[in-house]
């Protein structure tokens, strides 16, 4: 049997038919559609512009409940602070005694690398010696602050 044909034609998808029906009517009426990137452009914004009113709306209770103060009232609380703390630099530096020039240090470029192996080498065995004294064991903190009271000179503490 013959297969019977029919004179309708197949429905196009909507999505395809309101495309077509809106390119149509575009070229028509004369309107330009938008580039992709355009459109591309106008939907971030459209998002941005979404998410902005949601960060705003979600940050004014916190900002409710703080007094806006004017902007001169903050400068003058903030020079006051920066006064205090000039003020407490100067007093600290006032009392501070000067500190003493340090001999000319040999810089580590100058030693070899064999002479900078030899003082790791030491360093490391002074301070074994250190770790395994009695004194130490007993009390760290007192025989460290001995150890400087010896090798510091009185002026410098």
């Amino acid at each position: 049997m013959p297969k019977a044909t029919s004179s309708r034609q197949p429905v196009a998808s909507t999505a395809r038919a309101s495309r077509a029906a809106a390119a149509s009517t575009s070229k028509s009426i004369g309107k330009k559609t938008a580039p992709k990137k355009e459109k591309l452009v106008q939907k971030r914004e459209q998002w941005m512009d979404k998410l902005r009113t949601t960060k705003t709306s979600r940050n004014a209770p916190k900002l409710a409940g703080k007094p806006l103060l004017s902007l001169a009232t903050d400068l003058i609380h903030e020079l006051k602070l920066a006064k205090t703390a000039d003020e407490i630099v100067a007093k600290m530096m006032a009392d501070a005694p000067e500190p003493e020039p340090a001999g000319p240090a040999v810089p580590a470029k100058q030693l070899s690398r064999k002479a900078r192996q030899k003082n790791v080498q030491a360093e490391a065995q002074r301070f074994q010696a250190v770790i395994n004294h009695a004194a130490f064991q007993a009390d760290p903190f007192a025989t460290i602050q001995l150890h400087l009271q010896n090798t510091l000179q009185p002026g410098s503490q």
